[in-house]
């Protein structure tokens, strides 16, 4: 597979001799619309700290300059290559399954709440007996 030059680096070639480039001219070089280009101009000053000048026409920006010298690299790094994490499958069987596939039936005493218990979960999830249209009692 080919690697294929970044746009950021035909941009930078095109502005790299400092002289004043149109937006025509960049839309013809990078292929790209013209809504696009002050968006790749944006990003050559916040990744590569380019100071760009624009040539403005009363509001409208007509051309841009290069005054500093930047390096922006010429092809994308492959993040593709980074190091993925091995998947862990976990077994959803209960370990307490019976061996013929029914399903254990749970002991409803087994896992109730005291009075106390009840009342710190309604105050923890904001329910109680003035405020709340909820009854938790009988679930």
């Amino acid at each position: 597979m080919a690697l294929k030059v970044t746009q950021n680096y035909k941009l930078a070639t095109l502005l790299q001799s400092g002289e004043v480039v149109t937006v025509e001219k960049i839309i013809e070089t990078l292929g790209i619309s013209k809504v696009s280009v002050a968006v790749y101009i944006f990003d050559l000053r916040k990744k590569f700290k380019a100071d760009i000048e624009n040539i403005k026409e009363g509001t409208k920006v007509i051309a841009y300059r290069l005054k500093n010298k930047i390096d922006v690299p010429q092809y994308r790094t492959n993040n593709n290559q980074v190091e993925k994490k091995p998947v862990v499958k976990v077994d959803t069987k209960p370990v307490d399954a019976p061996v013929d596939g029914s399903v254990p039936i749970l002991d409803k005493e087994a896992g109730a709440l005291d009075e106390r218990s009840m009342a710190d979960l309604h105050d923890q999830l904001g329910l109680n007996e003035f405020g709340s249209n909820f009854n938790l009692d009988n679930l």
